[in-house]
């Protein structure tokens, strides 16, 4: 949960890759603005700048990464 309009930073590790998941509210990763219902996976060692537009509920996810290969990354709505 973030409350108000707070900034972090965020560092993935090695051969993990995260991807976060807005339940409620608005934050923007990096460029990027997730909006309720929407997620972003980014790659594994990423820094990321997170901020919330407003009160927010974001879930982070990590797993094993699949080889560079395989791998696409974008924002989508579920």
């Amino acid at each position: 949960e973030i409350r108000g309009k707070k900034t972090f930073q965020w560092e993935g590790l090695p051969y993990f890759e995260t991807t976060f998941f807005v339940e409620e509210g608005s934050i923007v990763v990096n460029t990027e603005t997730l909006k309720k219902q929407e997620h972003l996976s980014v790659p594994p060692s990423a820094v990321a700048k997170i901020s919330a537009k407003k009160d927010s509920v974001v879930y982070a996810f990590s797993g094993k990464a699949l080889p560079d290969e395989m791998r696409y990354y974008s924002i989508s709505k579920t």
